[in-house]
């Protein structure tokens, strides 16, 4: 007797999710090892005046809008829509034989963004740690 193939996607939502989460905590922990060893860090943005209380406001944020799109974290605060979030959502994290992944990882971690494109106004160096989008956020 033939079983059908049962589909995976709520497996891949799952394990999505988790490295999504892993990824976060990954910045989350540069961002604190940066403050550690004097690293400047913006102050956080306040929440949205018109959430309620333990509600969300989350912005999508897609690595490759940097390539054609010309969109930056920048304009995430200059276009004043920074203001009224209280999340980001980075896409994509990626699921490659069962580990997390960067879907674009010169984007992410090794672009120089220079002083123009940067939130704080200063450019990358070739010999920082951290660069790209995850440095930016």
């Amino acid at each position: 007797m033939h079983v059908p193939h049962l589909p995976r996607a709520p497996f891949r939502a799952l394990l999505s999710a988790l490295c999504t989460a892993a990824l976060g905590a990954g910045l989350l922990a540069g961002a604190s090892a940066a403050t550690a060893t004097g690293g400047a860090t913006a102050a956080p943005a306040a929440p949205a005046a018109q959430a309620a209380a333990g509600s969300k406001v989350v912005g999508y944020f897609t690595e490759w809008g940097t390539y054609d799109r010309k969109y930056y974290v920048k304009n995430i605060e200059t276009s004043g829509s920074g203001a009224k979030l209280t999340h980001i959502n980075y896409a994509f994290g990626n699921v490659t034989g069962g580990k997390c992944a960067m879907g674009d990882a010169y984007a992410a971690t090794d672009r120089a963004y220079t002083a123009a494109e940067s939130v704080d106004g200063a450019a990358d160096t070739w010999d920082q740690p951290l660069r790209g989008n995850f440095n930016q956020l």
